[in-house]
């Protein structure tokens, strides 16, 4: 339902949050490789959502067989993926 996926969106949100100030203590405290890793984490996840949430206005529910929403989710799960590593391969 519509209710429900308010309450997990903004659930996800509270969460995200927190784990903002967790990647900022990291870095506050020398771990900036987690604090890099848990930041790209979140940002990657909220592009997710994000996208998910702009097919599903769009489609409906139907979207995630859309074809073309499959290959945008693959083309940002390969960036995401090649970005973690990058971030792992810094230190």
């Amino acid at each position: 339902t519509i209710a429900a996926q308010m309450l997990a969106n903004a659930k996800t949100q509270l969460d995200q949050a927190d784990q903002s100030v967790q990647a900022r203590y990291m870095a506050a405290t020398g771990n900036q490789e987690g604090a890099d890793l848990l930041n790209q984490q979140v940002s990657g996840d909220q592009e997710v959502q994000k996208l998910q949430d702009n097919w599903r206005s769009y489609l409906g529910d139907t979207y995630a067989t859309n074809v073309t929403y499959q290959q945008q989710l693959t083309d940002l799960e390969k960036t995401l993926a090649a970005e973690r590593l990058k971030i792992q391969q810094t230190y």
